[in-house]
């Protein structure tokens, strides 16, 4: 406890630092970009799940970018490190036992570096490598950002089924991405085993190997645009792992290699979304996977979002959505007490101030949490709070 509250004290001398400088050189370009975000949830569960109760959830993340076109070195060039604090009982443990993990900042008590990494840009074309997130690039959707709920951030046929570096623990890649104004094709290839806290405890060892596998993805986006601005993005993706995975058809037999695609849409519905005032937009997410080796082999979710919904308040956001998972037919066979479906349905408000604080009040209500027998449908209420810098 004593050592997330120096950290939160750190984290905020060197915000007031860096806003300070900003206020004092508006308009010096720098080549150094420092960034502090602290994001928090108080989540309740109200009935249902595993038990009723309160709990507290926090993130605390520090980044440096480094641009060294801004420094007068060379065009093209930049380096980012991104380390975070993560700490609190998490509410899907403790509370709810829901399979998708109703927050995106819920880890347990861990910190490290989570990110460092250097990309060249030659013209249309980029080269990443280094220690990198996978949902920063890949799997992503922009409306579904609104959202408290993990998957609306990585889907689950992903984050489910196997090994990946995701939050809260990443891992090496070597990735290209090709980029014009109407699509962009991006391809990957990550460590398979990105580890977890007790093998990686601060994220900084490398273990390479092919026994553990690879994991390449792909995606191409296509944009949509409307006068010169994008009104819609649309991705389809694969993905494949080479590693070894559970035959839930063949219990005696392990399968190497699993896979999966997915398709991702982000709209505006009316002109007046493509600009910072009021607007309408959806996104929906699906993804499918072989059976016989994954637990998840099916998703749909998606929703809409509203910004400037009420007067003079044009940068807050209500949305509602919802994300459904199946489990497999050879994976329900094996395990009796299971259900065939969990879904999350999500209502919010972000209440956004000066753009570096918000307020966010949540319901979610789960239900089949766990796809579990037993356990009841829950009620879940969040309040989040966030200060970036």
């Amino acid at each position: 406890m004593r050592i997330t509250v120096i950290i939160a004290s750190y984290i905020s001398l060197l915000s007031f630092y860096s806003y300070s400088q900003d206020t004092v050189s508006v308009d010096k370009k720098s080549a150094l970009t420092f960034n502090t975000n602290l994001v928090g949830d108080f989540a309740r569960n109200i009935r249902g799940g595993i038990k009723q109760g309160a709990t507290y959830i926090g993130l605390e993340s520090i980044s440096l970018e480094f641009n060294t076109e801004d420094a007068g070195w060379w065009k093209g060039g930049n380096i980012f490190i991104h380390g975070l604090n993560a700490h609190g009982n998490g509410p899907t443990q403790t509370l709810t036992g829901d399979l998708q993990v109703l927050s995106n900042i819920e880890a347990g008590d861990y910190t490290g570096l989570y990110e460092y990494w250097y990309s060249q840009t030659f013209g249309n074309l980029t080269l990443l490598f280094g220690q990198h997130d996978l949902n920063s690039e890949f799997a992503g959707t922009k409306y579904g950002g609104t959202f408290i709920n993990s998957s609306f951030g990585i889907i689950p046929n992903i984050s489910l089924n196997i090994p990946v570096s995701i939050y809260p623990v990443a891992a090496p890649c070597i990735m290209l991405k090709y980029t014009t104004p109407k699509f962009e094709l991006k391809y990957a290839i990550y460590d398979g085993d990105p580890g977890n806290f007790e093998t990686n405890r601060y994220n900084l060892t490398w273990s390479i190997s092919s026994k553990q596998g690879f994991f390449s993805i792909s995606e191409l986006q296509f944009n949509n645009l409307v006068n010169n601005r994008v009104s819609g993005i649309y991705r389809l993706g694969t993905y494949c792992h080479t590693g070894s995975f559970h035959n839930y058809a063949n219990q005696a037999k392990p399968t190497t290699g699993n896979y999966g695609v997915y398709i991702i849409a982000d709209q505006a519905l009316f002109s007046k979304s493509l600009h910072s005032g009021r607007g309408l937009c959806f996104f929906v997410q699906t993804g499918i996977t072989p059976k016989n080796i994954n637990r998840v082999y099916y998703y749909f979710g998606g929703g809409l979002r509203y910004h400037g919904i009420l007067p003079n308040r044009f940068y807050d956001e209500i949305g509602l959505a919802f994300a459904h998972i199946s489990l497999s037919n050879p994976y329900l066979n094996n395990n009796p007490t299971s259900l065939k479906t969990e879904t999350t349905v999500e209502l919010t408000y972000n209440f956004k101030f000066n753009q570096r604080y918000s307020i966010q009040p949540n319901m979610q209500y789960i239900i089949n949490p766990g796809a579990i027998q037993g356990i009841k449908n829950c009620l879940i209420g969040i309040i989040r709070f966030a200060i970036e810098y």
